[in-house]
């Protein structure tokens, strides 16, 4: 693919896409020298010139352009022909150059909680399902007195689950990680695992599925997208079949029927798949989160914190302090500074896995 990275050192530049404060969408159209953003907003008529009022009082305003300070937007996501990487500014497409498209054989759609979802068979390497469970919940999310809160978070989801009840008690800590490597035979670390970025945290399993006749196999997930069972097993299309025998116009079963044909080449059930689907959702939608897990949880972070202070990692953290200078990334390592660790609280903590751990913030 001819694609040619532009990295911007400022936090925003002609051509980025952004949400307002008003709760609108807007193109930057013009930096003026003293930093602030001219924004071009896309719910307003041409010709409806007008200079808002820095910062304020938009919100129902019918204008083309207003003004704003760079702290009162926001890059906005939903960028449709561009490629986007949020954590190094706006990714720019060299003319003639093709943005690369999701690949066709592979299934999208969102659940009705907003969870997106993306399915894609591989037969290589064979008998073998990669889970995994993208949250938008990184370091630049954190405010300042939550430097680190998003790596911790990550670690505590693995410390404790609450129990089915909803309850806080389990019957021992780590209960989730010891049962995926007890009954499951998921190792962690190399084969259960996480890590915080920037802009996402992602939750994975390695997981084996080579008991035939029990669990899936790249041939039965093959045989279900390619023979009648249609072509996905989890479209979220054609559920009410207005074709002949129960498919749609373009012959493909409802969901439902799919489901059904691929768990009779599965042996009766989907096995290990589905026990590690549900173990995902433990960890990232049922973590414990007690003020005593949080304390707990703080010496390993610090730990972890004082084995990356080589000369490697110092020279990584300058690195992208300098790539990055101008923007909130440069102040939002994703490990935290020893301060803010130190005084987490575990109502701070409990607050961003509110506001962060949400299905539509979520993509499997």
């Amino acid at each position: 693919f001819n694609i040619v990275i532009r990295i911007s050192m400022e936090p925003f530049e002609v051509g980025n896409r952004v949400n307002t404060p008003g709760g609108g969408v807007g193109v930057v159209k013009e930096v003026t020298s003293e930093g602030l953003c001219v924004v071009k907003l896309e719910d307003a008529s041409e010709g409806e010139d007008a200079s808002g009022e820095v910062g304020g009082g938009l919100a129902g305003a019918r204008v083309a352009r207003a003004t704003f300070k760079p702290s009162e937007l926001s890059f906005n996501d939903d960028v449709v022909g561009r490629t986007v990487l949020p954590s190094l500014g706006e990714a720019a497409l060299a003319p003639g150059a093709r943005v690369q498209k999701l690949d066709p054989s592979a299934h999208a759609g969102a659940l009705a909680s907003g969870m997106k979802y993306y399915v894609l068979a591989n037969p290589e390497p064979p008998n073998r399902a990669e889970l995994t469970v993208v949250i938008k919940a990184g370091s630049v999310h954190e405010e300042e007195d939550e430097l680190g809160l998003a790596h911790m978070l990550e670690h505590l989801c693995f410390r404790a689950s609450k129990a089915p009840d909803g309850s806080e008690a389990v019957s021992e800590e780590f209960a989730l990680v010891h049962e995926l490597e007890s009954e499951l035979g998921i190792a962690f670390g190399a084969h259960q695992n996480a890590y915080t970025s920037f802009d996402e945290t992602v939750y994975f399993l390695h997981v084996p599925l080579s008991s035939e006749g029990d669990h899936p196999s790249s041939d039965a997930f093959s045989a279900a997208q390619d023979g009648d069972g249609g072509d996905s097993i989890s479209s979220g299309e054609g559920e009410s079949g207005g074709g002949e025998g129960g498919k749609d116009a373009a012959g493909t079963a409802p969901p439902s029927e799919q489901l059904e044909q691929l768990s009779e080449q599965l042996g009766g059930g989907l096995g290990l798949l589905e026990k590690c689907v549900t173990a995902l959702a433990r960890l990232t939608l049922e973590a414990r989160l007690s003020d005593q897990d949080v304390q707990a949880e703080k010496s390993i972070v610090v730990e972890e914190w004082r084995s990356r202070q080589g000369v490697g990692q110092r020279w990584s953290d300058a690195y992208f302090k300098g790539l990055l200078k101008g923007s909130r990334y440069a102040e939002r390592m994703p490990i935290g500074t020893l301060g803010t660790i130190a005084r987490l609280e575990g109502a701070q903590v409990r607050k961003f896995y509110a506001e962060r751990y949400r299905p539509p913030s979520m993509a499997v």
